[in-house]
């Protein structure tokens, strides 16, 4: 994930694509890139969910960037508009703009709506199956 990511530039559910993963790019970069724990950014999680990348590049350069969390953990929650961005990269091509608005307006009022009401609309979208308990 580390290194589609790095080329990419995203963590989305295409970055997740077996054809993705493997191909050429990828693995090339794969081969340099390697995973190693940090028992003090460890022992910070839950609470934050730190992580630290260290490039070394061929002349010696070492670059880093450090960060403490991500947006949408609950140190850095998502904001209703960032929440919307998200979900319309995951859906696009696959809802069509007036089934988008119905969901969106659902989850905007959660603490109003029925959740089999919820679960109708989301087994509207293509390859999501909604779990009847």
């Amino acid at each position: 994930m580390l290194a589609v990511a790095l080329l990419d530039d995203d963590v989305m559910p295409a970055q997740f694509a077996p054809d993705r993963i493997t191909r050429a790019d990828v693995q090339q970069l794969l081969k340099k890139v390697s995973v190693r724990p940090d028992q003090e950014l460890t022992d910070q999680y839950p609470a934050k969910m730190p992580a630290k990348i260290t490039v070394r590049l061929q002349d010696g350069q070492v670059i880093e960037h450090e960060v403490q969390d991500f947006p949408g953990l609950a140190s850095h929650p998502f904001t209703w508009e960032d929440s919307v961005e998200k979900f319309d990269r995951l859906v696009a091509g696959r809802v069509d703009e007036g089934l988008c608005r119905e969901i969106k307006d659902a989850v905007h009022s959660l603490e109003s709506i029925q959740v089999a009401d919820l679960m109708a609309l989301l087994g509207r979208v293509k390859g999501i199956t909604a779990v009847r308990h």
